[in-house]
């Protein structure tokens, strides 16, 4: 039951934050963080197909490993490059305005 809560209340958290501050985090603010945000996304969704795959034809599950280290390398160097640019292109969003 608390986990189900827990699960429920971080949209509601991040919806009631959006609202109250106006800066919406779960939104590339500009070109860069956009173009990051969908590289990562197109990566997470290669490693699980390629783990999807793994498991439909029977590949030795250690093969498993190949692609879940290259998302896991991948989600940490771009998730960074993607804090930066959000906090970036935010900043420059409100001076601008």
């Amino acid at each position: 039951m608390a986990i189900a809560l827990g699960v429920v209340a971080i949209p509601a958290l991040m919806s009631l934050y959006a609202r109250q501050t106006g800066v919406v985090v779960t939104k590339p603010a500009g070109p860069r963080s956009r173009r990051l945000l969908g590289t990562m996304l197109i990566l997470l969704v290669a490693g699980m197909v390629c783990a999807l795959l793994f498991k439909l034809t029977g590949v030795d599950p250690l093969w498993g490993l190949v692609p879940a280290m290259v998302t896991f390398v991948a989600t940490v160097i771009l998730g960074r490059r993607y804090d930066d640019a959000l906090r970036r292109e935010t900043r420059e969003a409100g001076t601008s305005s």
